[in-house]
């Protein structure tokens, strides 16, 4: 859009918790998160928005970082709007709305549009079709798609021959980053098993959307952590029974479950159930994991209830 962009990286969202808790960050704009519940030490995270001098939030429901804004602009959820999603193999996935935004909700480019012209831009897009001219214009991978709006399914352009998937078969490989342990991960006699951190089939991160869906509710997902029968066998603990999980930073209990094939030594700590309470396992600290770490591994070590 001919202007110049800033050589500063930023801050990532750990470091804006710190700095936000110091007083230095005024302001934030939080757009389709939760911080309050998909980040450690919950209490903390909503202490530091709280701090802030202006906070604003753009969702599709009413969540707990929600209740900390200052300002809340509803948006529209996939299905009240149209769009399109690629995927990671580079395939272009249109939508058209089903339904009609409730209430005064508008779409996530409406809204950004309008906030646009707000702040003094005196080309507002309008439509989303206008978004799409530019995307094909601008971003090479969209050079030459007519209309990625209609009709089948579509495919980006491979850049410099490297894919993951396209109609012609597989592509080179693509490299991927070292997996690298982090500080948390680090086990002793005192906490002698690896806890892995993730959603289940039934969630999506937090569970901030999919936790509030009557239908998966029915499915009476409790989130019971997975541990293999050897380790089972050792603490002489069965399905069903309930296990303290305490790392060096907090604690859960919960129910466990006997899975074959699961590693010894491992245990497996469901997301987005019970308030997304397996972040208590987990510090909120920048520490080694990276401007792009996530919380998905600790040690820990299980006590029978």
């Amino acid at each position: 859009w001919r202007v110049r962009l800033s050589p500063d990286q930023g801050l990532n969202v750990l470091r804006m918790v710190e700095e936000a808790e110091k007083g230095n960050l005024k302001a934030l704009y939080v757009m389709g998160e939760n911080p309050v519940k998909s980040l450690p030490q919950h209490d903390r995270v909503a202490a530091a928005l709280a701090r802030m001098e202006f906070l604003v939030v753009q969702d599709i429901l009413d969540t707990e970082t929600v209740q900390k804004a200052d300002a809340v602009l509803p948006g529209a959820a996939f299905s009240e709007k149209p769009g399109s999603f690629t995927n990671m193999e580079g395939r272009i996935n249109c939508f058209q709305p089903m339904v009609e935004p409730p209430g005064e909700s508008r779409p996530d480019w409406e809204i950004l549009d309008r906030l646009g012209q707000k702040l003094g831009n005196p080309q507002p897009f309008g439509a989303v079709s206008e978004i799409r001219e530019e995307m094909v214009r601008l971003i090479p991978q969209y050079a030459g798609l007519a209309d990625i709006s209609e009709g089948e399914w579509t495919w980006i352009r491979p850049l410099e021959g490297t894919r993951l998937f396209s109609p012609q078969g597989p592509g080179d490989r693509i490299p991927f980053s070292s997996l690298e342990k982090s500080e948390y991960e680090a086990g002793d006699d005192a906490y002698p098993f690896t806890a892995v951190l993730g959603p289940l089939r039934f969630h999506l991160g937090s569970g901030t959307r999919t936790g509030a869906s009557k239908r998966i509710a029915g499915f009476d997902v409790g989130g019971a952590i997975a541990v293999s029968p050897q380790d089972a066998d050792r603490l002489q603990i069965t399905t069903g029974e309930t296990v303290l999980v305490q790392s060096k930073f907090g604690s859960l209990a919960r129910e466990i479950r006997l899975e074959n094939g699961l590693p010894v030594g491992v245990v497996v700590v469901p997301m987005g159930v019970n308030g997304n309470d397996c972040l208590n396992l987990m510090p909120l600290s920048s520490g080694e994991i990276g401007p792009c770490g996530g919380f998905n591994r600790c040690a820990v070590r299980l006590e029978r209830q």
